[in-house]
């Protein structure tokens, strides 16, 4: 019924979320912003940019530069960028 289709779509969802959050905290620890992008290109050619991982770069560059952090906040933006480039 309806229940159970909001339920597994909110678990999906989750999953999907917990993924994007995983890659992301793969790519961001290589700590060098081309070694970034170039796993941010790798990632695209196997299919591993989607929406959520996209979502997921714009609200952290959101919460970076409402902190304060523009260095940060500008980085994310640079790897949403390339993220949508090489997602098209």
């Amino acid at each position: 019924d309806a229940k159970d289709l909001l339920e597994a779509l909110a678990v999906e969802q989750q999953i999907r979320i917990a993924t994007a959050t995983e890659t992301l905290k793969s790519v961001l620890t290589l700590g060098d912003p081309m070694k970034m992008e170039g796993a941010i290109v790798r990632l695209a050619r196997e299919g591993k940019v989607d929406e959520p991982f996209l979502l997921l770069l714009e609200a952290n560059e959101t919460q970076a530069r409402d902190a304060g952090a523009t260095d940060a906040a500008n980085l994310m933006k640079r790897l949403k960028k390339r993220a949508t480039d090489e997602k098209d």
